[in-house]
């Protein structure tokens, strides 16, 4: 997604990259019961949670996502996270979308320290607390996570959160233009 003038310059991760979790194949789509697989199919991990959506089998999924995060799968944690705050195959919910992600980001999950950061800072779910942005922020930028360190640049330059700092800005701004490109 390009910027435009006028659009909101601090974003959601997946806001920034204009996907969405589960893709958008869902998007206007009923999604109807398929049958379940074979508990042997099961795998208590995300790739295995993937297969089952591949094959539509969107139960499945959602209990294999469980199961795995249940285990301590931090990835599953955030994507369960995601499919809460998001409504897709679960009622939207920003408090059990705030649960998992802290789950994940206490194992140090920096995409989830990221969007708890951004629902503090948007007021998603939560009541805005823009200290409470800038620490999650933080805790994602210092692992190197360019979103966090844009939107915490963006915190210092606007003075929120924080005293306002256009130096700090400025270093936070071109730190995340200089980390390599994540895939998600």
């Amino acid at each position: 997604m390009i910027m435009r003038p006028g659009m909101r310059s601090r974003l959601s991760g997946f806001a920034l990259l204009g996907l969405t979790l589960l893709g958008p194949t869902l998007l206007g789509q009923t999604l109807l019961a398929a049958p379940a697989m074979a508990e042997e199919e099961l795998r208590p991990d995300c790739d295995g949670a993937d297969e089952f959506f591949r094959r539509g089998y969107y139960e499945d999924y959602m209990q294999a996502m469980k199961r795995a995060a249940e285990m301590g799968d931090t990835e599953c944690q955030f994507r369960i996270g995601t499919t809460y705050r998001d409504g897709v195959l679960l009622p939207q919910d920003y408090g059990s979308a705030l649960a998992w992600y802290r789950l994940a980001a206490s194992r140090g999950h920096a995409f989830a320290q990221f969007e708890i950061g951004t629902m503090y800072d948007t007021g998603s779910g939560v009541t805005q607390d823009y200290l409470e942005a800038v620490r999650w922020y933080r805790l994602a930028a210092n692992q190197g996570f360019p979103m966090a360190q844009r939107n915490l640049a963006v915190m210092y330059d606007e003075g929120l959160g924080v005293p306002k700092d256009k130096m700090r800005a400025g270093v936070l701004y071109r730190l995340s233009l200089s980390q390599p490109k994540q895939a998600f």
